[in-house]
C-alpha cells in the first residue's frame, strides 16, 4: 500500500457534505444514500473484471469453471479480497466508528462509503471516506482507496483495514499461494477444476492483491491535524489467450508496478471513463425526467462495465458481475442489449460480433449433434468458453430454441447497415454463410403446401415447446438469407439459388381473418411468455403495412404474462409508439422500466426478484429511448426518423455522439424542432432531407425522398442543420 499526502478536491474536511452536495445538485450522476439493501448493491466493473459492492466474488469475462452442459460451465467464483473493513484500533475511550452514508458515481463507476469518527458527547472528530473502483484504462486492475481526514482532530487517529478473508478458497478454482518476496503483496496462483471440453484449455488465474487478510490486519495512523490516504490494489491475469502468457509471472509484476504507481490512478480511471460518456449518451430535459434519466445512466453504465472492446467476451444477462444465468451468453445480447450500445459505440458492438466469429467452430459442431446432422453453423443457445452448447442438460430450450442463429446474423446486419464496413463485412462473409448453410439444412419442404417449413422448435414465447413454423423463428431465418444475398452482391459473389428459394417461400403463418401474424402453426390464443411476433415489427423491420403491425401489437399485448420480463413491455412501448398511440405507449414505457430498484436503479429480471442486475432489461428499455421516441429506425441506406416524440415529462431528448458511417453526431429535439450536428465527419459526408410518410415497415430510400420539395443538406461540422420535428427525415451518405 502507498501512503501520501491528499490532493483531491474531496480532502477538505466536509466531504461527506460535498459528497451529499454533489449527489443533490446532479442526482442522476451521483447517487447519495444513508440505506442500502446488500442483495441490491451496484457493481464496479470494467469489463475485464467486474463484482458487486461487498459481493464475496469476483468474476472474470472469459473465466470459466464446468464441463459442457453436465457439470454445466458457468463463470469461475475467484474470492473477493476487496471487501476491506474499518475499525478503529486504539481508540480513545468513548470513540466510535460510525457509517454516515453511501455514494455511487454512475459516470466513473466508482462507489464510496463514509465514515465518522465521534466522541463520546457526539462530535466529529475524523471523516473517512472508502472508494472501489474497477480501472477503466488499466483492466486488469482493481483499486481500493482509504481517504482520512483528521485535520479537525487534536489526537492522532488509528485504523485497522482487513479484507475479511481468513483463506483464499473458491469451489471453482484451486488456489495456492504464492510464496512473498518482498513485496507487500498476497497472491494466488490456479487453475479452473474443469475445463469446458475434454481438449479444453486449462485455464489458469493469477491474483494478487494486499496482504491484508483477517488475521493480518493493516494499520493505518494519522497524526493529528492531519490528512493522509491510503491505496490498495488487487491485480487479476489469466492465461486465456489475448490476456497473459504467464500469469504466475505478470499478476505480481503488475501488482508491484500499480502499487507503486507514481501518477494517480484515479485520475486515468476517470479520464477513461469520460473518454466514453463523451462519445456515447442519451441525455433528457425536463423537471420530471430526474428518476428517467437517472434509470438511463445506470443502464448504459451496467451494459458499458460488462464488455469492452479489447476483450470480446460478450455480455449475459446477469452482467459481468454475477453468476446470473451461469454467466453465459444468449440472445439477449444480440437482440436486447446490443443495439443501442452499437449506435453508440460501434467498435464495442464489433466486440460483441467477434465473441460469435471467435465461437464458429463450437456452432458447427453444434449442428452435427443433430440426427440426422444439420450442415453450417448453429450457435448454442447457451454460450460460454469454447463455442460448444453449454446449456443445463434436459433443458429443452438448449436444443429447440433455434433462432439465436438468426438473431446473430440480424446483428450482423444491423452492424453493416450502421457501419457499411466493407472490410468487415468480407472478413466475416463465410460466418454469414455457414449461418444460412445450418437454415438450408434446417428446413423442410412441405408437398401439400408448397412451402419450406422448420418444425420442432421453441420460439421467443418459451410456453410453447415443440411448436412447428414459429413465425419469429422463420422470419429471421429469412432475413437471413435476405442479408446473404445483400452481402454477396456486394462483394461480387453468389449464394445458392436454393437459398433464394427458401428465402421467398419459408412459411409465415398469418390469420388472413384477423389480420394478424400467428406466433407458430395451430396457435390458439395461449396467454405468451414475453415479446415474440411483436418483435416482426421492431427491431426486425419484417415488411408490413402498419395496419397489420397494430393488429399484432393489439392482440399479442393482451395475451402476454403481466409477470414475465421487463424487456416485453418496451418493446411494447416501441410499437405503439410507432403507431401514435402515445398514452398507450406510456403505460407499456413506464412498466419497461419499473424493475429498476431504488436506491441505485439495479435491475430485478422480474418486479418482484429474480437474476440481479438483469441487463437484458437494461437493454430492451435503452431500446426504447433510442429508437422508440426518437422514433429512430436503421436501414442498409439511410436512418429514418418519423416525427419523433418526448417521453412523459421530459422536454428535450439529446442521442449524443451517435455512430453512423464512421461520423458522429448529436440528434436533438424537443415539441417543435429537431437537429442534427456533426461532431466527428468520418469518409462519407452525411446528408439530412425531409422525407414522405409511408406504410410500410421497410421502405427504400427512393420512395422516401421523391416526393420533398426541398434537396438535402450537407451536413457541416459544428454546424447544426434544424427541421420541423412533426415530420419524416432520412439521414444517409452522400456514398450509398
Amino acid at each position: 500500500a502507498v501512503v501520501r499526502f491528499l490532493f483531491f478536491a474531496s480532502c477538505c474536511f466536509g466531504v461527506l457534505q460535498t459528497a451529499q452536495k454533489t449527489s443533490d445538485s446532479d442526482p442522476t450522476n451521483y447517487i447519495f444514500t444513508n440505506d442500502i439493501e446488500t442483495a441490491l448493491m451496484p457493481s464496479i466493473g470494467n469489463g475485464y473484471v467486474s463484482s458487486f459492492v461487498y459481493s464475496e466474488e469476483i468474476f472474470v469475462a472469459g473465466l470459466f469453471n464446468g464441463f459442457l452442459n453436465v457439470a454445466p460451465s458457468h463463470r469461475a467464483s475467484i474470492p473477493s479480497p476487496i471487501n476491506y473493513q474499518l475499525s478503529l484500533s486504539d481508540a480513545t475511550e468513548g470513540n466510535s466508528l460510525q457509517s454516515s452514508g453511501y455514494l455511487f458515481d454512475i459516470p466513473h463507476g466508482m462507489f464510496s462509503a463514509f465514515y465518522t469518527v465521534t466522541s463520546q458527547n457526539g462530535d466529529v472528530l475524523s471523516e473517512i471516506e472508502q472508494r472501489w473502483y474497477a480501472h477503466r484504462e488499466h483492466r486488469a486492475l482493481i483499486v481500493h482507496e482509504i481517504l482520512l481526514n483528521n485535520s479537525m482532530n487534536a489526537d492522532s487517529l488509528r485504523l485497522s483495514v482487513s479484507n475479511g478473508l481468513t483463506s483464499f478458497t473458491s469451489s471453482d478454482i484451486t488456489f495456492t499461494e504464492q510464496p512473498k518476496e518482498g513485496t507487500g503483496a498476497a497472491c494466488f496462483n490456479g487453475s479452473i477444476n474443469q475445463p469446458e471440453t475434454l481438449d479444453g484449455l486449462q485455464v489458469t488465474v493469477s491474483v494478487c492483491t494486499e496482504d491484508a487478510f483477517a488475521d493480518k490486519h493493516k494499520s493505518i495512523a494519522v497524526p493529528s491535524h492531519s490528512e493522509t490516504s491510503e491505496r490498495f490494489v488487487t491485480v487479476l491475469q489469466t492465461n486465456i489467450p489475448g490476456d497473459s502468457n504467464s500469469p504466475v509471472t505478470t499478476a505480481p509484476s503488475l501488482w508491484e508496478f500499480y502499487n507503486n504507481y507514481n501518477e494517480s490512478l484515479i485520475e486515468d480511471h476517470i479520464r477513461a471513463w469520460n473518454d466514453i460518456w463523451n462519445g456515447a449518451g442519451i441525455e433528457l430535459e425536463g423537471e420530471g425526467a430526474q428518476r428517467l434519466q437517472q434509470v438511463t445512466n445506470t443502464s448504459l453504465y451496467w451494459i458499458l462495465s460488462s464488455v469492452r472492446q479489447d476483450w470480446p467476451w460478450s455480455l449475459s444477462p446477469g452482467s459481468l458481475a454475477s453468476n446470473g444465468y451461469n454467466g453465459h451468453t444468449f440472445w439477449d445480447t444480440e437482440t436486447w442489449m446490443y443495439p443501442t450500445i452499437m449506435m453508440l459505440d460501434t467498435s464495442i458492438g464489433q466486440s460483441i460480433l467477434q465473441y460469435r466469429a471467435n465461437h464458429l467452430q463450437g456452432a458447427q459442431r453444434k449442428a452435427k449433434t443433430y440426427i440426422p446432422p444439420f450442415q453450417g453453423a448453429m450457435f448454442p443457445w447457451e454460450d460460454a468458453y469454447s463455442g460448444y452448447e453449454v446449456c443445463p442438460k434436459g433443458v429443452s430450450t438448449c436444443r429447440l430454441e433455434q433462432h439465436i442463429t438468426g438473431d446473430i446474423a440480424f446483428a450482423m446486419r444491423q452492424y453493416w447497415d450502421n457501419t457499411h464496413d466493407i472490410q468487415w463485412l468480407s472478413d466475416n462473409q463465410h460466418m454469414l454463410n455457414e449461418i444460412c448453410t445450418f437454415w438450408a439444412s434446417r428446413v423442410t419442404f412441405n408437398e401439400t403446401s408448397g412451402l419450406f417449413d422448420i418444425n420442432n422448435v421453441i420460439p421467443p414465447d418459451e410456453y410453447a415447446v415443440g411448436v412447428d413454423n414459429s413465425v419469429y423463428t422463420n422470419v429471421i431465418a429469412k432475413l437471413s438469407f435476405e442479408f446473404a444475398q445483400i452481402a454477396a452482391e456486394i462483394l461480387g459473389n453468389t449464394i445458392p439459388s436454393s437459398w433464394l428459394n427458401i428465402m421467398e417461400n419459408l412459411k409465415i403463418p398469418f390469420d388472413s381473418v384477423r389480420q394478424i401474424h400467428l406466433e407458430y402453426d395451430g396457435y390458439t390464443d395461449e396467454e405468451i411468455k414475453q415479446a415474440d411476433v411483436i418483435l416482426l415489427g421492431f427491431p426486425l423491420m419484417y415488411n408490413m403495412t402498419k395496419a397489420i403491425r397494430e393488429n399484432d401489437l393489439n392482440f399479442y399485448s393482451a395475451v402476454t404474462d403481466p409477470n414475465g420480463p421487463a424487456m416485453t413491455w418496451s418493446m411494447t412501448a416501441i410499437g405503439y409508439i410507432e403507431l401514435g398511440d402515445y398514452n398507450t405507449a406510456a403505460k407499456y414505457f413506464s412498466e419497461g422500466f419499473a424493475n429498476a430498484q431504488a436506491p441505485f436503479q439495479v435491475w430485478t429480471e422480474t418486479p418482484t426478484g429474480g437474476t440481479v442486475n438483469f441487463i437484458t432489461g437494461c437493454g430492451g428499455f435503452l431500446q426504447s429511448m433510442m429508437f422508440g421516441y426518437p422514433s429512430m429506425r436503421l436501414h442498409e441506406e439511410f436512418i429514418l426518423f418519423e416525427s419523433p416524440t418526448l417521453p412523459p415529462n421530459v422536454t428535450s431528448v439529446t442521442l449524443r455522439m451517435v455512430d453512423y458511417r464512421g461520423s458522429q453526431l448529436n440528434i436533438q429535439y424537443d415539441d417543435e424542432q429537431i437537429s442534427f450536428e456533426l461532431k466527428d465527419l468520418g469518409n462519407e459526408p452525411l446528408l439530412i432531407s425531409p422525407a414522405s410518410s409511408s406504410e410500410i415497415l421497410r421502405p427504400n430510400l427512393a420512395h422516401l425522398t421523391s416526393t420533398s420539395v426541398s434537396t438535402p443538406t450537407t451536413l457541416k461540422l459544428n454546424e447544426p442543420v434544424s427541421l420541423p420535428v412533426s415530420g419524416s427525415f432520412v439521414l444517409f451518405s452522400e456514398k450509398q
